[in-house]
């Protein structure tokens, strides 16, 4: 297989540019590189573990290969902590707390206050928007 890293790349550039420039609808350009970015990620799944073994061969984490740089990383050390009780019980303690304050911001937003059963005023949770975004449905 010969298709060139540059082609694909000068691919993706030239509709995204194509789209700016208003010759190529934002939409159609928009569902082009939607499905380059989901290939690309199957088939990752597929590549990376035969590229790790392949990186296993060389003595240095930092390698040349095909005149392209790498850098191998080793796993890094994850904790769990859902094996024991007290962090477990504080979890939902945190979750529950978290709630009540969200309760009380969506109150607020429909012009209410926010009370605990003994009277006293929740603060409510700061709220903020996300950037809108666009899905791409099969």
């Amino acid at each position: 297989m010969s298709i060139q890293l540059e082609h694909v790349v000068g691919y993706c550039e030239a509709v995204a540019t194509s789209a700016m420039d208003g010759e190529v609808d934002a939409l159609v350009a928009f569902a082009q590189i939607k499905a380059i970015a989901a290939a690309a990620t199957d088939a990752l799944k597929v590549v990376d573990p035969l590229a790790i073994a392949a990186a296993e061969h060389y003595p240095s984490k930092a390698f040349e290969h095909a005149g392209l740089k790498f850098q191998r990383k080793e796993g890094s050390r994850n904790f769990k902590f859902d094996h024991l009780p007290e962090v477990v019980r504080r979890a939902q303690e945190l979750k529950d707390l978290q709630e009540r304050h969200k309760s009380a911001a969506l109150q607020l937003e429909k012009g209410m206050l926010a009370a605990t059963v003994d009277g006293e005023l929740v603060d409510p949770a700061r709220i903020e928007y996300s950037k809108p975004s666009l899905t791409l449905v099969a």
